[in-house]
C-alpha cells in the first residue's frame, strides 16, 4: 500500500481528535485566565471544606474532654465542680453532641444538689431538643419526675415517671421500675385509675 503524502496530510486534518485536541486548546488560551480562577475557586472550596470538617471534629473532641472531667466529678460525687466542666462545654462548644449531654449532666448535677428547680430547667431543655436518643431521654423524664417527687406534684412526677418507662422495651428492668414508680406517684396524687 503505497501511502501518498498528501492523503496522510488530509487524514490529519481531518482526524476527529486532533481537531477537538486543537479546539480544546485553542478554548483554553482564549478563556485561561477564567479557567485558572475557577480552579483556584473550586480548589479553596473544598480546602475551606475540609477546614470546616477538621473544625468540627477538633470542637466535638474538646467538649467531649469537658463532658468527661465534669463526669470524673459526678463519679466522686463532687456536683458543684461537675456542672462547672458542663456548663463550659455548653457554653464554649454548643451544638456538639458532647455539649448536648452536658445538658443532661447539668440537670443531674443540679438534682444531687437539691436545686430542684435548676435541674427541671435543664431536663426539660434536654427533653424538648433530643427527641431521639432514648437511653438519656428516658433518664431524663426519670430525673424530671424525682424533682417533681421532691416538690410534691405527685401528678406531674407519675407521668414523667410513665414516658420514661413506655420508652424502654418492657422487658427490660428500667421499664419496670419506672413504671412502678409512675404508680406509686399516682396513687400519691389520687389519681387510681391511672395506677392500674
Amino acid at each position: 500500500m503505497n501511502l501518498n503524502s498528501k492523503q496522510v496530510q488530509e487524514d490529519i486534518e481531518h482526524d476527529a481528535f486532533v481537531d477537538s485536541a486543537v479546539r480544546g486548546y485553542e478554548y483554553f488560551r482564549k478563556n485561561q485566565l477564567t479557567i485558572i480562577v475557577g480552579a483556584v475557586a473550586i480548589g479553596a472550596i473544598v480546602l475551606l471544606g475540609l477546614y470546616f470538617v477538621q473544625s468540627s471534629k477538633l470542637q466535638d473532641a474538646r467538649s467531649s474532654v469537658l463532658v468527661n472531667r465534669g463526669t470524673e466529678f459526678m463519679n466522686q460525687e463532687d456536683y458543684a465542680s461537675a456542672s462547672l466542666w458542663f456548663q463550659k462545654a455548653v457554653d464554649n462548644y454548643s451544638g456538639t453532641a458532647a455539649a448536648d449531654e452536658a445538658v443532661y449532666f447539668l440537670g443531674i448535677s443540679a438534682l444531687r444538689q437539691d436545686n430542684f428547680s435548676e435541674a427541671r430547667g435543664f431536663l426539660e431543655s434536654y427533653i424538648s431538643s433530643h427527641p431521639g436518643n432514648t437511653f438519656l431521654l428516658a433518664a431524663a423524664h426519670a430525673g424530671l419526675a424525682s424533682c417533681f417527687e421532691e416538690e410534691d406534684a405527685w401528678a406531674d412526677a407519675a407521668k414523667s415517671w410513665a414516658e420514661a418507662g413506655l420508652m424502654h422495651d418492657a422487658d427490660n428492668f428500667n421499664a419496670s421500675a419506672y413504671l412502678f414508680n409512675a404508680a406509686l406517684c399516682y396513687e400519691k396524687s389520687g389519681d387510681m385509675e391511672e395506677v392500674q
